[in-house]
């Protein structure tokens, strides 16, 4: 009785209203299905349905009228509907990159309650003097890049370094983003590259994040860890400083902006000693990391080896999670019901034939030669991304990008790469379209936002350049010895 009083007498949130933008959107999502279920397209009842009912859902995604994970129970309902095979809708429960995209999220918050990912944030930064703009954008491609390891989600490296940030930005005295009336202001600078790189991280590395996986699955690949580490490290680590340079010559940062190390030092004190717990967690990842680059040796995949540490992860005694409801109120299912329904699409575009339509529609762009690949997938990953969002291009042009890599005679891991790379960055050139960048916008500074959208649309443009650069001269040099 007392928790219906308490349930009956909790204020209501209020619903969030549609833009105009989004009720248009939302429009044109429905009126492109039609229009596409009603051409003449000479495939089966049951492809074309599906076909449109794709079309619906990217656009959706897109603008995003409703949450993405409701979006995505609509499109499984859907494809139920057309009597596809429950066991083919919801394959992604039943392989190790769908438990790899659950485990994620529990093993990001285990780093983030356990205080061990804000330990090695600010430890790093202290000790390798991040107390000028360049140097604190230079140390955080490394505290981003290698905190990635053990806390294997974009979106809680910017829940970490974004605040840290924001203290730095506060010993730096920086002025609020309304105070700078040209150019890029240094708090946008460095907030907006933090968003990029923390992005970017989830590359460089197989277990990154979860997209890596998905991205496999449904390109029909599979690339083990350290094939992937050894094609897309370098790139993405040389990219990170090469970026530095680019941004800090392009927009000039005042040098005379200077941060007390004592500042930094005074920040590192206040986390005290290692805990207990944090020793542990420490530990656990550290044989979870062993496990993930040995996978070709044992052949236990990175899914498997991820369910097993939430397993330990949620042992009430280590200290981390009180019980098991907090462990599983730590995943994020909205974003498990959109990705699933993505794995859904791609079975259900292929088996239904579907996707030859779309195929004949790509194939336009297919390029003659190697080198021609890569300028392809490298335009197609950034400027095909900031346009048409991450979702569509991963989901449905990836898979034939791939295709015509193979038809070349390059080696498959080496044609996913080379598109999936530019991808995870092209978002950051229109981020309204990318939900890291959505969730980076809430955070304040001095009662405004860290960056306009003009501020990332400038910065992005520079950072395509600086890894258009370092792509091209890997792609024919480093990554021919392989």
């Amino acid at each position: 009785m007392n928790d219906a009083k308490t349930l009956k007498n909790a204020p209501e949130k209020p619903i969030n209203k549609l833009s105009k933008g989004q009720w248009i959107g939302a429009i044109i999502g429905i009126v492109a299905a039609i229009i596409v279920y009603l051409i003449p397209l000479n495939i089966e009842p049951v492809a074309q349905a599906t076909l449109a009912l794709t079309v619906w859902l990217l656009i959706w995604l897109i603008v995003r009228p409703i949450d993405s994970g409701y979006t995505g129970l609509i499109f499984i309902l859907g494809l139920i509907l057309l009597k596809y095979p429950t066991p083919s809708i919801f394959s992604w429960f039943t392989i190790s990159p769908g438990w790899f995209q659950i485990s994620a999220f529990v093993i990001a918050a285990t780093m983030v309650k356990s205080g061990l990912a804000k330990r090695l944030a600010y430890t790093i930064m202290y000790r390798l003097g991040a107390n000028t703009i360049p140097k604190f954008m230079a140390v955080s491609v490394v505290v981003v890049f290698v905190m990635i390891l053990l806390v294997p989600s974009p979106t809680a490296l910017i829940a970490i370094t974004i605040p840290l940030m924001i203290f730095v930005a506060e010993a730096w005295n920086l002025p609020a983003r309304s105070e700078s009336k040209k150019g890029v202001p240094p708090l946008a600078l460095v907030s907006f590259f933090l968003l990029i790189l923390c992005g970017m991280a989830g590359a460089w590395v197989k277990t990154g994040f979860s997209l890596n996986l998905l991205t496999l699955t449904m390109a029909k690949v599979d690339i083990e860890w350290m094939e992937w580490f050894k094609l897309a490290a370098p790139i993405i680590w040389i990219f990170g400083f090469v970026a530095v340079v680019f941004l800090v010559l392009f927009f000039k940062p005042d040098k005379n902006i200077i941060a007390p190390k004592e500042v930094l030092k005074a920040k590192v004190d206040e986390l005290g000693a290692m805990t207990s717990t944090e020793k542990k967690v420490l530990g656990i990842m550290i044989v979870v990391l062993i496990l993930w680059i040995t996978e070709s040796k044992h052949g236990i995949a990175t899914g498997w080896v991820a369910l097993g540490a939430v397993c330990v992860f949620a042992i009430p005694k280590l200290g981390v999670f009180k019980n098991f409801d907090e462990v599983v109120a730590s995943i994020n299912w909205p974003v498990m019901f959109f990705i699933t329904a993505f794995s859904a699409m791609a079975t259900a575009l292929n088996s239904s034939g579907a996707s030859a339509v779309i195929a004949d529609i790509i194939n336009v762009f297919k390029p003659a030669s190697e080198v021609g690949y890569y300028i392809i997938s490298s335009l197609v990953g950034t400027f095909g991304t900031a346009f048409l969002g991450v979702n569509m291009v991963q989901g449905v042009i990836i898979p034939f990008i791939v295709g015509w890599s193979q038809e070349l005679g390059i080696a498959a891991s080496k044609g996913l790469l080379a598109v999936w790379l530019p991808t995870v960055l092209g978002g950051n050139l229109l981020p309204s379209l990318l939900p890291s960048a959505l969730f980076a916008w809430t955070f304040k500074y001095k009662g405004e936002k860290l960056f306009t959208f003009g501020d990332g649309f400038k910065i992005a443009l520079v950072a395509y350049f600086a890894f258009y650069v370092v792509s091209a001269v890997l792609h024919v040099s480093y990554w021919n010895l392989f």
